[in-house]
């Protein structure tokens, strides 16, 4: 799905101790942070990604970061929720916070 639209991945299911980034991608000079939600029907944002796994994701991705020693100009922090076969929505985390 995401090669298809130009990304490169980096990792898939990154461990961090408690905390997991479900897809670390690269696409031009960003690299994305995504976080995958699964439901078998179409729900609010607030039931998907409540205020507490935001906070985790966040962690997670700072956690590696830093843990990587990486510095980027670009980054990207994603939602993709999968509401069945070839549905897919993809949200921009800046609009969840």
């Amino acid at each position: 799905m995401l090669k298809n639209r130009g990304f490169s991945i980096i990792a898939h299911n990154v461990q961090l101790g408690h905390l997991e980034i479900d897809i670390i991608a690269r696409k031009g000079e960003c690299v994305y942070f995504i976080e995958v939600k699964y439901r078998s029907q179409s729900v609010s944002i607030e039931y998907v990604l409540s205020k507490y796994k935001k906070h985790k994701f966040l962690l997670a991705v700072k956690r590696y970061l830093w843990k990587n020693k990486m510095k980027l100009a670009c980054i990207k922090l994603m939602l993709c929720i999968l509401t069945g076969p070839g549905s897919v929505k993809w949200i921009p985390f800046d609009d969840l916070i």
